[in-house]
């Protein structure tokens, strides 16, 4: 009987911590596909073979960081309003999530979250940028170990 309640716990206490954890991500499950969206998702194998990439090309700094995420996406609202995506977004955010940067220009408003990684199941962290205004309307997300700070290396990963 313990072993029966144990292990009914245990799935309880998982299955919470996944669902919290997937949270934002049902919203880009929601989204992808659906007309006036763009998505994109950078998994585990692909963060993977970009880490390797970046060690043979003498990286180490871009490799460690890139190991780290499990995955990044992407969500681009290229017609409609982003208003209704904000609003989606916003209870999201209030579930341990912290402010970390704001910039408003012409319009734009951008906005950086983070969730440190102590919050979460697997101790992993959350990075979340979330752009809107008359240009353009971006959902990003980044999942894994990574220092926030690190976060600005990706910028330097340029297709040729």
């Amino acid at each position: 009987m313990k072993r029966i309640c144990f292990t009914l716990l245990l799935l309880v206490l998982t299955s919470a911590a996944a669902s919290a954890q997937n949270v934002l991500w049902r919203l880009f499950e929601s989204r992808s596909g659906e007309p006036g969206y763009t998505c994109v998702q950078l998994e585990r194998n692909m963060m993977r073979m970009m880490s390797r990439h970046a060690r043979q090309q003498g990286d180490e700094e871009l490799a460690g960081m890139l190991e780290g995420i499990e995955a990044i996406r992407i969500l681009v609202l290229r017609e409609g309003d982003p208003g209704t995506l904000e609003r989606e977004l916003q209870p999201l955010l209030g579930q341990g999530f912290e402010t970390i940067s704001t910039l408003e220009e012409d319009g734009q408003t951008t906005r950086c979250y983070l969730r440190p990684e102590k919050l979460d199941w697997n101790d992993f962290s959350e990075f979340v940028m979330f752009s809107c205004g008359p240009r353009e309307t971006v959902l990003l997300d980044i999942y894994g170990t990574f220092d926030v700070h690190s976060i600005s290396r990706l910028t330097s990963i340029r297709p040729k």
